[in-house]
């Protein structure tokens, strides 16, 4: 999926387990950055071309028993720009309680996220 992802122009960050449907089947989210030009070409199912591709490729790939979608998140994708400029605008307040908080956690995210150092 990342090399999919970079040959359509889109930058793919990860799968996660998005719980289970009403029904018990696993319902997977697939999060993919797609360039903003891109939203303005959209195809057959209203969706960017890219994502559509995306979807095209994982349609082959998935069993037929597991929920899944594939659609911009609008806000997925404005909550990320606020996290990004507040970010930007105030790292220097925000990265000092990140390392002394971030050992805390109980999820081991201390040894996977980019921003404690």
């Amino acid at each position: 999926m990342t090399e999919l992802a970079a040959s359509l122009g889109c930058v793919y960050e990860e799968c996660c387990d998005d719980d289970s449907s009403e029904n018990g089947v696993p319902y997977y989210a697939w999060w993919v950055r797609v360039p903003q030009a891109e939203h303005v070409r959209r195809g057959e199912n209203d969706i960017p071309v890219v994502v559509d591709r995306l979807r095209q490729y994982l349609d082959t790939q998935l069993p037929d028993l597991l929920e899944w979608e594939i659609v911009p998140d609008g806000e997925f994708t404005v909550d990320r720009a606020a996290g990004s400029a507040l970010r930007e605008a105030y790292d220097d307040l925000i990265a000092p309680f990140e390392r002394a908080l971030m050992p805390l956690r109980v999820d081991g995210a201390d040894e996977r996220c980019c921003h404690v150092g």
